[in-house]
């Protein structure tokens, strides 16, 4: 519910006058984009063994982009970081007495699209979604019993593996042109999302994870190239 009302505050100026807003937009041009992410991330299950408590979600992203009037085009590359704060096994599963520790991590490139109304120099909010590709490197160790083994482990392996999967985003917030239009600050919420992907558990093979979520404060700035005053 929070979350829809906010969307709703910062879409209200674009739904009063589109076509005027559109008509003052005056920044355009090339530019390098330079961000971050710092967030929460969901509980994924890996079926049948075990849930993912994943802590804190962070993330830096670089990109080039064109923007035209209130339009941004953008081409990301960056890199993600989910960190694991616990594993819960699954009632019957191969693991017992978890106490499990490590992170999911790995480069993400995305395209993106947004719109921004407004004339420049002003605060204005924005939106946008992009798609793109994710490496998801998982190493998870800890202290754990097998039962297939009838013993018990120390900072060992639980599971790990390599997957590249689709991933998406869609982000809300606002930005603000300086006076020369020559930079551009955004700040907003980004939510992201994978597929799900498979791991290596020990003792067990491949198993399928649920994709990550995350719901994240987004900061970014926007170098324009040349100039962009209109």
């Amino acid at each position: 519910m929070l979350r829809i009302l906010v969307l709703a505050v910062l879409l209200w100026p674009m739904l009063q006058s589109p076509a005027a807003a559109q008509a003052k937009a005056g920044d355009g041009g090339a530019y390098m984009l330079l961000g971050a992410t710092a967030g929460k991330t969901n509980n994924p299950r890996a079926w049948p063994t075990y849930k993912a408590d994943f802590g804190l979600e962070l993330g830096a992203q670089l990109g080039l982009g064109y923007a035209y009037r209130g339009w941004r085009v953008e081409a990301q590359v960056g890199y993600e970081a989910f960190l694991l704060d616990n594993l819960a096994p699954a009632a019957g599963a191969g693991l017992s007495g978890v106490d499990g520790y490590g992170k999911t991590t790995g480069p993400v490139a995305m395209a993106s699209l947004f719109f921004r109304p407004g004339e420049a120099g002003t605060f204005q909010p924005f939106v946008g979604a992009g798609i793109g590709l994710a490496r998801l490197n998982t190493e998870f160790k800890g202290d754990f019993c097998s039962a297939a083994q009838a013993t018990c482990y120390t900072n060992a392996r639980i599971a790990g593996g390599s997957d590249t999967v689709e991933a998406w985003q869609w982000a809300i917030g606002m930005s603000k042109l300086s006076w020369d239009e020559s930079r551009e600050v955004v700040v907003g919420y980004r939510y992201f999302s994978t597929r799900d992907y498979q791991v290596e558990l020990v003792d067990s093979g491949p198993v399928t994870q649920d994709g990550l979520e995350s719901h994240s404060l987004m900061l970014s700035m926007r170098w324009y190239f040349g100039k962009t005053r209109r």
